[in-house]
């Protein structure tokens, strides 16, 4: 395959680095390859890998047209025969903990209500890996951050929960994740891989030969990073309800989000360019996803556990049974709580009773068509309704919730729109005072969860 399409960053008028050109070309070319490889598909029971880059916006990702071409290798993934891309995906909450226990039970945020009314999953929760492990699947994950801590019960299902409480770069959890799935499958078992990367999570971190094409000229980031020769933006200024940023050093954030998304990218090429040369990317169903997305400054907002935005909510979802079919599009609403349904109807086994995901009708094979959904979402200030181009966010009023819809969004002066939407939330409370976070309770447990918790700012002084 080949792209004629340069490859430039977003606030970089000058020429990339040697050396950031090769970062971006390597896996990318090798990937690219595969478009034309002949491998036989095994008839065994495929493998599946479930690749999260946390905090990507699906607005920052080559599949959505952003200019820079941040994500090269997740379109050219996309562009595989069998692969699917969702342009309407939407996470089930606006951070980490909730969405991940979203993406692994198939329940709805305020139906595991981790995050929001529990600290853990229900004690024996069925888990998309308990399913596959119910299945003969060996299970694994690479995954880190206190948000992905075993205490908080997302580790269940897994034979080998590889977790450090510490937000790591992708980079550091794919080698022992590839010698794993490269290798010959123990008792013949199918293998379900979890592998997780916190690179486009605040502070943006991102080796300097990256970062320094990202920002305005004269102005790279400062050595902020616990990692040598690294650039951050410092955590101190994602002051969410803060003052906006001037122009230049708003400039610096977008560039340092930027940087990140490649950089997890260019990861991500990695692992799938060393599964076709294994000749295993034929043999496995890969999903790659992000939990959520962040904030940049819309609307006045930064982060995301607080977000009211598509920038927290629209994520980038490409999943891939192999197969020779043409590649496909679908631009129908779906949540990751739709996952977990989906993939046990595909691979004929039996969903956990609790999920209220719905079925993805396009990844059956053959595709059906699904019946259009809503989309539920929560936060820690707000409701997100999505419907067709329908959404609504809701802020915390003194009493109950103060509704508005989103600005862009059709007959958004519509009472009767609003009239429509508020139902669908059915036992939802009405009151987001109910919401109470309880990382806390975890945190109070185990001081190194407590200390990475404070200092990614998820429990603030004022919090007891």
């Amino acid at each position: 395959m080949t792209r004629a399409r340069a490859h430039r960053p977003c606030h970089t008028p000058a020429p990339p680095h040697l050396l950031r050109l090769v970062l971006w070309l390597l896996p990318h070319v090798l990937l690219g390859s595969m478009l034309g490889c002949q491998t036989t598909q095994s008839s065994a029971t495929p493998d599946v890998l479930l690749v999260a880059l946390d905090t990507v916006r699906w607005d920052r990702t080559s599949l959505s047209g952003h200019a820079g071409d941040l994500t090269p290798n997740l379109a050219a993934f996309a562009a595989l025969p069998g692969s699917v891309v969702f342009t309407a995906a939407y996470t089930d909450a606006a951070w980490s903990q909730p969405a991940y226990a979203s993406l692994f039970t198939g329940q709805q945020a305020l139906t595991h209500a981790v995050g929001f009314r529990t600290s853990t999953l229900d004690p024996g929760q069925a888990t998309l890996a308990s399913m596959l492990k119910a299945s003969g699947y060996e299970t694994h994950a690479y995954a880190s951050g206190p948000h992905l801590a075993p205490v908080t019960g997302l580790a269940e299902g897994f034979d080998q929960y590889t977790h450090s409480v510490d937000q790591r770069t992708i980079a550091i959890q794919i080698e022992p994740a590839l010698q794993w799935l490269q290798g010959p499958r123990s008792e013949g078992k199918p293998r379900f891989g979890f592998v997780h990367g916190y690179d486009a999570h605040a502070p943006y971190g991102s080796p300097a030969v990256v970062s320094d094409t990202f920002q305005p000229a004269g102005s790279p980031l400062a050595d902020s990073c616990t990692i040598p020769g690294w650039r951050c933006f410092p955590p101190g200024e994602m002051n969410r309800t803060g003052p906006p940023l001037s122009a230049e050093r708003q400039a610096q954030l977008d560039g340092a989000y930027d940087a990140s998304v490649l950089y997890a990218d260019h990861h991500l090429g990695r692992i799938l360019h060393a599964l076709e040369s294994a000749g295993r990317l034929d043999q496995t169903i890969v999903v790659v996803v992000s939990d959520h997305g962040e904030m940049l400054g819309e609307d006045g907002g930064m982060g995301h556990d607080k977000g009211y935005s598509d920038a927290v909510y629209h994520v980038p979802l490409v999943v891939r049974f192999p197969s020779e079919d043409a590649p496909r599009t679908v631009d129908r609403v779906v949540s990751l709580s739709d996952l977990v349904p989906t993939l046990a109807a595909r691979l004929g086994m039996v969903p956990p009773s609790s999920a209220d995901g719905h079925i993805i009708g396009e990844l059956m094979s053959p595709p059906i068509e699904s019946a259009p959904h809503t989309h539920r979402g929560a936060s820690r200030c707000c409701y997100y309704l999505r419907d067709r181009d329908d959404a609504a966010w809701a802020l915390h009023g003194s009493d109950t919730l103060d509704w508005h819809l989103l600005p862009g969004a059709p007959d958004r002066d519509d009472d009767s729109t609003l009239a429509r939407l508020i139902p669908i939330l059915g036992d939802w409370p009405s009151e987001l005072r109910q919401l109470d976070i309880v990382n806390h309770e975890a945190g109070l447990r185990d001081p190194a969860l407590k200390r990475a918790l404070q200092e990614r700012g998820y429990w603030t002084a004022d919090e007891p």
